[in-house]
């Protein structure tokens, strides 16, 4: 067994400015508190620890898991509609930061909102287990999502679905790619080389005009293909 820590940042504005004194608490998945704490007035807790499996398992594609552990943060404050966000990943010997944006309670209203999140189960689960499966590594794939400096209007679906398109910024984008193709346990070198090959390709999608060239009014697709086969 080992041991991650989770810090998080509350924020408002698109992440640009602090909510200070908020309220997290950090609850396993079957429901028993964790932590209680309170932001900073920058909006920021300490750093907090929590059991995850051995760094070992995120290392051998052979592993049949777990990778990672999980908490559910719920975030509380004065004048802000709450958030949760369920299934924050928690990985050995790594400190996750959690930036948690928070929307104020509109005039009309009189008691704030709830907004709850999903996180997914990390992409690379999906190969690990046709591995484990069938002894076989799955064939190449291209990645799911993209991103390219300052920003890119994403489709947020297939392409040729009637799916909503969004302008996101570079940083936050290319930081939601990493994390979903990558596990942060991974060596430096290999994380660096995952992150150079995930720009490439956007640029490549961009500076050839992929999508536009096909007649669709976007830059890239959030989903270009289905989910890794076995």
């Amino acid at each position: 067994m080992g041991f991650g820590y989770l810090m998080v940042n509350t924020l408002t504005a698109n992440e640009t400015l602090p909510v200070g004194y908020a309220k997290i608490e950090m609850t396993a998945e079957d429901g028993s508190l964790f932590y209680t704490e309170i932001s900073d007035a920058n909006g920021v807790t300490k750093r907090m620890g929590f059991n995850a499996p051995d760094e070992s398992h995120t290392f051998d594609p052979y592993d049949p898991g777990p990778y990672y552990g999980k908490v559910n943060v719920k975030v509380t404050a004065d004048r802000y509609n709450t958030k949760i966000i369920h299934g924050v990943q928690i990985y050995d010997t790594i400190t996750m930061i959690l930036p948690v944006n928070l929307s104020p309670v509109l005039a009309s209203r009189t008691e704030p909102e709830t907004e709850e999140i999903f996180i997914p189960r990390h992409q690379l689960e999906d190969v690990h287990e046709c591995i484990y499966a069938t002894g076989v590594e799955p064939g190449g794939r291209i990645l799911r999502q993209v991103v390219i400096p300052n920003y890119v209007t994403v489709h947020l679906g297939t392409p040729a679905s009637s799916a909503q398109n969004v302008r996101v910024a570079f940083k936050t984008y290319i930081k939601n790619v990493a994390t979903h193709e990558i596990y942060a346990t991974w060596p430096l070198a290999s994380l660096e080389a995952n992150i150079l090959a995930q720009i490439s390709l956007l640029l490549n999608r961009i500076f050839t005009e992929w999508y536009p060239s096909k007649g669709y009014g976007f830059d890239i697709a959030k989903y270009i293909i289905s989910p890794v086969p076995c």
